[in-house]
């Protein structure tokens, strides 16, 4: 068995980061781990709010390409996505991807392939994105809908479902 905290890990370690800034008294900064962000304030060299992207399902490792950008103001943006965390068993050409049904323990073939989430804390971010991975897009939408503090842009196979809240930072 192995376990990988790393959905959790980062989130957590981002928001102290934050916060020990802020101890500080900065109130602007922008902290990047992995993918996972926290902004606060606005770029003070651009006068402008923070810009990020949202990962393109097909971006490489040595050359990162996005298919949307946003303004991040105060917010923390995580994702998860089974593009690239699988196997293929040689044997019998399964593809296995590391997201993992909470409820068998098996993993998930989702409808999702990516969930990017806009949340107060980075930490809720990753935790969001990870149970939009699970839970798949119908049952991510149920319950996005129990949480406006919540925005999400979700990559389907065929095309995105993106929040209210997220269409409203989109560049």
């Amino acid at each position: 068995i192995y376990i990988d905290f790393n959905a959790v890990a980062k989130g957590y370690g981002i928001d102290e980061i934050g916060r020990y800034l802020e101890s500080q008294g900065y109130t602007d900064y922008l902290v990047e781990l992995g993918g996972e962000v926290r902004a606060s304030g606005k770029n003070l060299t651009k006068d402008a709010f923070w810009v990020v992207g949202v990962e393109a399902t097909d971006s490489r490792v040595t050359n990162r390409s996005y298919q949307a950008t946003l303004f991040l103001e105060n917010r923390a943006m995580a994702a998860s996505g089974n593009y690239r965390k699988n196997r293929v068993d040689p044997l019998t050409g399964k593809e296995y991807v590391h997201t993992i049904n909470p409820l068998d323990g098996t993993a998930i073939q989702s409808d999702v392939l990516t969930a990017t989430i806009l949340a107060p804390t980075c930490a809720e971010a990753d935790a969001w994105a990870t149970a939009c991975m699970a839970m798949g897009l119908e049952r991510s939408k149920e319950a996005l809908k129990q949480h406006p503090e919540i925005d999400a842009y979700l990559t389907l196979a065929e095309g995105t479902f993106v929040t209210e809240g997220f269409e409203k930072v989109l560049r």
